[in-house]
């Protein structure tokens, strides 16, 4: 494992206090990777356990 999303990294993303975000760069050297991206049924595309964030994105996002 990488990276992993804890409390410690994320700030508030706005809506409810439980949404979290976080920006962070992590580079790799070149190679083969899997990317695994897991959210629970509270905060998922258009079903949130409250207030949606400001804005709404989710995810991982991979740049090469």
């Amino acid at each position: 494992m990488v990276w992993r999303m804890r409390l410690e990294n994320t700030s508030h993303a706005g809506g409810v206090r439980r949404n979290r975000k976080s920006d962070e760069t992590v580079s790799m050297p070149a190679g083969r990777y899997v990317l695994r991206y897991v959210s629970d049924d509270s905060h998922s595309f258009m079903k949130w356990y409250g207030a949606a964030p400001d804005h709404l994105f989710w995810g991982a996002q991979v740049r090469r």
